[in-house]
C-alpha cells in the first residue's frame, strides 16, 4: 500500500510504503534537479516505546528496536581542546535491541515525539549500565491514520581512539575489497 503522508517545501513529495507493519520508505523529487531518488528506510520499532519507563525492566522485552546504522564517536586532542570525531558504520543485517535493555533517560528538554535511552548490556542473567551506549528515537503522529510513525533511529557507542582506529580502517578495507571485485572486465 502506497501513501502519501507530506507535501513538503520545495516540491518535495514523501510517500511511505507500508507494506508490513514496520517497514517505510520515501520517494523525493528535488525540485532543482526534476530526478527522483528512492529511499528506503529499514529501521523498524516493535512494540509501545512509552512502555519504557526511566528504570530498566524485564517486563519490556517484547518491545523490538531494528538499528541499521551505528555510530561511533571518539574525542581527539586537537591543539588544546578535545574535538569529536564520528564514524557510521551501516550494518548488513540489522541490530536489535530489546526493550528490556533500555531504560529512558530523565532529559525534561526533549521536543514531542522524542526519547533518549540508556542502553543497558546483558551479562548472563543481569543487565549491567553502558555509559558508552545511547539511544535516541524520533517519531511523528499522523493523526488522519491514527499511527505513530518512526522518522529517526540515533545509535551512538563511544569508543577508544585505538578501537576508532581499528573500526575505520577495517571497514575501509572491506569497501576497498569490495570495490576490487567491481571493477574493470
Amino acid at each position: 500500500m502506497l501513501q502519501v503522508y507530506q507535501q513538503s517545501p520545495g516540491n518535495a513529495l514523501i510517500l511511505y510504503f507500508l507494506s508490513s507493519q514496520e517497514s517505510m520508505a520515501c520517494l523525493c523529487k528535488e525540485p532543482a534537479f526534476q530526478t527522483f531518488s528512492f529511499i528506503l528506510i529499514t529501521m523498524r520499532l516493535k512494540g509501545n516505546i512509552q512502555d519504557i519507563k526511566t528504570s530498566r525492566d524485564t517486563k519490556n522485552k517484547d518491545i523490538e528496536v531494528y538499528i541499521d546504522v551505528i555510530e561511533y564517536i571518539t574525542h581527539k586532542k586537537d591543539g588544546r581542546f578535545y574535538q569529536p570525531f564520528d564514524f557510521e558504520d551501516k550494518l548488513e543485517t540489522p541490530l536489535v535491541i530489546t526493550g528490556d535493555c533500555l531504560a529512558r533517560t530523565d532529559n525534561k528538554h526533549l521536543e514531542e515525539g522524542e526519547y533518549e535511552f540508556l542502553v543497558y548490556d546483558k551479562d548472563g542473567e543481569d543487565y549491567v549500565l553502558n555509559e558508552n551506549k545511547e539511544l535516541t528515537i524520533e517519531t511523528a503522529y499522523d493523526f488522519d491514520e491514527n499511527l505513530t510513525i518512526v522518522t529517526s533511529v540515533y545509535y551512538t557507542v563511544t569508543v577508544s581512539n585505538e578501537e576508532f582506529k581499528h573500526l575505520k580502517t577495517e571497514k575501509s578495507k572491506a569497501a576497498k575489497a569490495a570495490r576490487k571485485g567491481k571493477g574493470r572486465r
